[in-house]
């Protein structure tokens, strides 16, 4: 029986090639997309799951209460893991972690040893108790004692190729010298911990007392997190119940008020964008829903193509019913044929998703190996894939065509299905273009949401600006060193700051005003710039005055600064005192309002500082398009630093940065809705067949009287003119309500319009007239007396 239905397949190919082949090739696509959007799912699904006890992994994230605002955050003050070790019952390991995102390191002090970067973090001892981090040589307990180092293979290859560094010396930001104590397995790409060498965090204790201290509970920065692991059995909100307490225990009765802790469990690190997760969960689920939906569209592309052919297999299906097959029988022999061309289209999806792997990983700067795990699953996914997509694509054909009857089957009468299974095949194309044009809608709101976020007026200049990194540095070479690149051609300005207006890299504080002894109930983004800053990212002051040289007792403030505090104008804080970051300060100016974090955000109140102390980075104008002077400036960088190692940014692409997940959603959804056209337009190839076998006596008779082949064009043409204006009337509230809903999470976004809408529907018509016009073009202009005569 097999054997038999196996024969009948490929003669039913061979014998309908360009039906196999668009078949094939629509079905293959929607499994190459659908594979590939597998991957990237699983991809950041898989992101430390691999950790022994990873459901008892957490995190301790905060939420401070200022201005009625609340403001969450995964940092949590330096105490809070000594604190839940001794106090609470729950606790089976806690440790503090302060990360860096790039550790200056070498192997002496001397000039000429060779300088690496390398992320990093200062760690407490019960960190290897929550992460499962191999260890390949060395012994544990580890990082006990100060000036320990543990490192990775990578760094230790490169430290000391060939050489067992265990014993050896690790100096990190040319000042502390570390005795490396053991090598770690190289970090995986699955894990949001990509440091690359840890060190005690006892050590981090001496360099900053003020800031580790058992008694600061009230400043938070985003490097320094607690990680947790509870007992068996312990729940999370019974943790966040107790962690209630210890906000009332450690903290003044005003100031329980404004901090909340609660734990985040491990597996949502990587999701929970209000702690800085790099992946929302949203995007996943929409990239889902997309493969979803383009396989379907598949399947429909099948469906259509399937029932436009069967006409042409009714005299088979007579024969076979008259030598006493049943219904059933046809049924299955149809939905093993499709099995067959899906199983065909299962390969070839399967190769084009591994050939384009590569080109993945590429495009969205993802790390996907296709290794024996991701392969077995994979073959788990492609076999459901298989059965669903057969069971969708062949059931509703087979069906049709098991139930014609074999007396008019054998006499030819069957010409074809019924209007209802017509008017089936109608609601399936629009299905098809709702899903087409709700995608373009929402590929043009987003491209054009990241055009006006990346070029949108952020109240400062950002173009040809190279931001240079000085941490470590000393401020008597940085003035030097801006003096040296001041010389260099093509350099028109340079400035000393903590760093640009926008950045993520951003620090708060409460503030008090005009000597009251009660802080704001709001805080302040705290930043600090030399007397070319303004002049520097062109940011204008309305109020004062901008800082003179060495200017240490002075600070501007923003317009949102001078709204909060309700005065009347900027005029009116000028000469007041203000309390920040500890230091009293003088306003001496008012500048206009700036946008200090992405577009995501409101604008801060603002303070700017002078305090060369906190200079680490230096800004560079330099002559559009004078690459040369780069190269300049990394040599006058050398030569002032010459123990550094040149790190910089240009600004443009820093804040490009910060919408990287937006960039790659548009990517996706671009190539997707391109796809999805194409099938969509394959599918039409199906839709026009049938009809123009199902109007071939129509069309022979409008010809004999007089009509032209643009008339009879036309009437095809205007078919599918009303199905693609209903599927536009079905997508664009979908497409108007989902896109709104996301541009809710911008405070600063584009506005929907009309053009929003249009252009999508006019793209979808030109592309679906012209494929019809195409496709039918041979039906209309066939000999009328050819058509009349088979009828």
């Amino acid at each position: 029986m097999i054997s038999n239905y196996l024969r009948i397949v490929w003669r039913n190919m061979q014998r309908n090639r360009m039906y196999t082949v668009i078949n094939i090739t629509g079905l293959a696509m929607g499994v190459t997309c659908a594979i590939l959007i597998f991957c990237l799912i699983n991809y950041h699904y898989s992101f430390d799951n691999y950790h022994p006890d990873k459901e008892r992994i957490y995190r301790v994230v905060s939420e401070t209460s200022f201005d009625n605002q609340l403001d969450p955050g995964p940092a949590a003050p330096t105490p809070m893991a000594g604190i839940l070790k001794s106090e609470f019952a729950f606790t089976d390991a806690a440790a503090m972690r302060s990360g860096r995102s790039a550790m200056l390191v070498t192997t002496s002090k001397a000039g000429d040893a060779s300088k690496f970067k390398f992320p990093g973090a200062y760690i407490q001892p019960d960190y290897f108790k929550i992460f499962d981090i191999p260890m390949l040589n060395g012994s544990r307990p580890v990082l006990t004692e100060p000036n320990t180092a543990l490192v990775t293979r990578k760094v230790a290859e490169q430290l000391y190729p060939g050489k067992d560094p265990v014993g050896k010396p690790l100096v990190v930001n040319n000042n502390v010298v570390y005795t490396i104590a053991g090598i770690l397995a190289d970090v995986p790409v699955n894990t949001d911990n990509q440091e690359q060498i840890y060190l005690p965090f006892e050590n981090l204790r001496k360099l900053s007392p003020g800031f580790i201290s058992d008694s600061n509970w009230n400043t938070l920065s985003t490097s320094m997190q607690c990680y947790l692991k509870v007992k068996p059995g312990v729940k999370a909100g019974e943790v966040d119940d107790q962690l209630k307490g210890l906000v009332n225990k450690y903290y003044s009765k005003e100031d329980a008020k404004l901090f909340h802790y609660f734990l985040q469990p491990l597996s949502e690190r990587h999701f929970d964008s209000r702690f800085n997760g790099v992946m929302d969960k949203r995007y996943l689920r929409g990239l889902a829903l997309i493969g979803m939906l383009l396989i379907v569209t598949a399947c429909i592309n099948f469906v259509n193509l399937a029932t436009a052919q069967s006409i042409r297999r009714s005299k088979e299906v007579g024969v076979r019913k008259a030598l006493g097959g049943t219904q059933w029988q046809m049924l299955w022999q149809f939905l093993f044929e499709t099995s067959g061309i899906v199983a065909m289209a299962l390969a070839v999806g399967c190769v084009g998703a591994i050939l384009s792997v590569p080109y993945l990983n590429s495009l969205f700067n993802v790390k996907i190996n296709i290794n024996i795990n991701l392969a077995l699953t994979l073959a788990g996914f492609a076999l459901g894939l298989f059965v669903v997509t057969s069971l969708l694509a062949g059931f509703y054909p087979g069906w049709l065509l098991s139930r014609f009857k074999p007396v008019e089957a054998l006499k030819g009468k069957v010409v074809a299905p019924g209007g209802r299974s017509f008017n089936i095949r109608r609601g399936l194309v629009v299905v098809q273009f709702v899903l087409v044009q709700f995608m373009i809608i929402s590929t043009v709101v987003i491209a054009r949401q990241m055009y006006y976020a990346i070029n949108a007026d952020l109240g400062f200049k950002k173009d040809n600006i190279l931001l240079m990194d000085l941490r470590g540095a000393e401020e008597s070479r940085n003035q030097t060193l801006k003096n040296q690149l001041m010389q260099v051609p093509g350099v028109t300005d340079v400035a000393l700051c903590y760093s640009a207006p926008l950045s993520d890299n951003n620090n708060y504080s409460d503030v008090k005003y005009d000597n009251n002894p009660v802080s704001e109930a709001w805080q302040v983004n705290t930043k600090n710039g030399d007397e070319h800053y303004l002049g520097m990212f062109g940011i204008k002051l309305v109020a004062g005055r901008n800082f003179y040289a060495n200017d240490t007792n002075s600070v501007m403030v923003n317009e949102m600064f001078v709204k909060k505090l309700r005065l009347k104008s900027p005029e009116a804080i000028l000469g007041k005192r203000i309390k920040m970051n500890g230091r009293f300060t003088e306003v001496v100016g008012v500048v206009k309002d700036f946008n200090n974090l992405s577009l995501h955000h409101e604008i801060d109140p603002i303070g700017i500082s002078y305090q060369p102390d906190n200079f680490s980075n230096g800004a560079i104008k330099m002559q559009p398009g004078n690459l040369h002077a780069l190269d300049d400036i990394k040599k006058v960088y050398a030569a002032v630093y010459p123990e550094q190692l040149v790190d910089y940014v240009f600004l443009d692409d820093d804040i490009a940065q910060m919408y990287e997940v937006e960039s790659v959603m548009m990517k996706l959804i671009r190539i997707f809705a391109a796809i999805a056209i194409l099938i969509g337009c394959i599918g039409l190839l199906g839709l026009v067949s049938f009809l123009a076998v199902q109007k071939r006596k129509e069309i022979g008779v409008r010809r004999v009287l007089g009509a032209t082949v643009g008339s009879i064009l036309w009437l095809f043409g205007r078919e599918f003119a009303r199905l693609i204006l209903i599927a536009f009337i079905v997508a664009a509230p979908l497409a108007a309500l989902a896109m709104s809903k996301w541009l809710q999470g911008y405070a600063y976004s584009i506005h929907l319009g009309f053009r929003d809408f249009l252009l999508p529907a006019g793209i979808t018509a030109v592309i679906v007239l012209i494929t019809v016009w195409y496709t039918s073009y041979s039906a209309a202009s066939m000999n009328p007396v050819k058509s009349i005569r088979t009828e």
